[in-house]
């Protein structure tokens, strides 16, 4: 694609953590994925205040294009992962639907490069198998990588090709052992504060540095069937035919900590009951159920139905909200399509799109707060 040039001082350093800064959209184009376009928004006055280019900012830097001329064509993003802890923001580039090359990381709050790693592979759904532990170690392991072979020499051979990195120095960390346990999107999440991970795909809680099964999954687990891992949470669904078909399907919400079920939601009206309908907000006070509030398939919109949106507290196991935005944004019921994007930095807002309009709904106030216009389709909304 033709390249736009921005002046741009290249800057490397240490990770910020992510405070207030000007919120900032990712522009869709034709071609299915976003090219580096981007919007950024005055949040106060709800207007968008300026436009960039973030590979051609890369690029116009001499240093970076001398080591990364290829982006030049393989400049398509595919994926994008927000790492809360540490404030960064992962791009994953490569050749439209056949590879990645690895990923851009930028400073989340002024896009400020800070390094880029070469952990290519096939094209889709990179964000799906990166966790960052609390220790600032970056793991990118699929399903597939967890255990390795039996003998030895060949384990310790691929546990030294492993993608997983330093968070400081963005240097690889040649492991001795194939981890045992993987990185795996909602079926995975570390403990808060604490180098354990749970891996639902691996039957367990792992401690990460030693590589080890700290306690397997428990028998209620395997009972039921797993939605979200989330801030030590788990919410999991009843399993099976129910005894009763007038009776709605309990959801439980599971203490990773104190390994019991801590409630029991009993969600009336909704239909649905896999990941499609379900997440926990990224603090797990939430249960959100929408119909859909996550794609079918890798880079598939999820499109919300009617705009409905229900809020069950995980300690109460109450409902305590049912979002309408038709109604809260005065639409026609089914006039558009309203695309949940994620959860904001901060984690206390839900993003939505309708394809000309962002929306951010803060959970702390159950009110929508910001409606900006952007000057195309979304592909992905970063919001303080």
């Amino acid at each position: 694609m033709k390249k736009v040039v921005f002046s741009f001082v290249l800057l490397i350093s240490g990770v910020v953590p992510a405070h207030a800064f000007d919120p900032y959209v990712f522009e869709r184009t034709e071609h299915e994925y976003s090219y580096g376009g981007y919007a950024i928004i005055d949040s106060t006055r709800n207007v968008v205040k300026g436009a960039g280019n973030i590979i051609g900012e890369l690029l116009s830097d001499p240093t970076f294009y001398a080591q990364h001329e290829f982006l030049e064509n393989h400049d398509a993003i595919g994926d994008y992962y927000i790492d809360r802890q540490f404030g960064r923001l992962f791009l994953w580039t490569g050749l439209r639907d056949e590879y990645f090359d690895g990923s851009i990381i930028l400073n989340l709050s002024d896009r400020r490069l800070l390094t880029y790693l070469h952990d290519g592979g096939g094209w889709g759904q990179a964000n799906a198998v990166i966790d960052i532990s609390p220790d600032n170690v970056i793991y990118e392991m699929s399903w597939g990588d967890f255990g390795g072979p039996s003998d030895p020499v060949q384990n310790a051979k691929e546990a030294a090709d492993a993608a997983v990195y330093n968070g400081k120095t963005y240097e690889q960390i040649h492991l001795t052992q194939v981890p045992k346990f993987g990185m795996n999107g909602q079926l995975t999440c570390f403990l808060p504060g604490e180098n354990k991970v749970y891996d639902d795909m691996n039957d367990g809680l792992y401690d990460v540095a030693k590589n080890e099964l700290i306690r397997p999954k428990s028998e209620f687990l395997k009972r039921n069937d797993h939605i979200d891992c989330r801030n030590g949470k788990i919410l999991a669904v009843q399993k099976g035919e129910l005894p009763d078909p007038k009776k709605t399907r309990a959801v439980y919400v599971y203490d990773l900590v104190t390994d019991t079920v801590t409630q029991t939601i009993y969600a009336k009206d909704v239909n649905g009951w896999h990941s499609a309908y379900w997440k926990l907000s990224p603090d797990a006070k939430y249960a959100v159920w929408a119909n859909q509030i996550d794609g079918a398939g890798y880079h598939v919109d999820a499109v919300v139905l009617g705009g409905r949106v229900l809020f069950f507290d995980t300690k109460t196991g109450k409902k305590v909200y049912e979002l309408d935005l038709p109604k809260l944004l005065g639409h026609k019921k089914y006039d558009r399509r309203y695309v949940f994007t994620g959860f904001s930095v901060d984690g206390n807002k839900m993003l939505f799109h309708d394809g000309k309009d962002v929306y951010v709904f803060d959970m702390r106030s159950m009110r929508i707060t910001n409606k900006v216009k952007v000057p195309f389709y979304p592909d992905f909304i970063v919001w303080p």
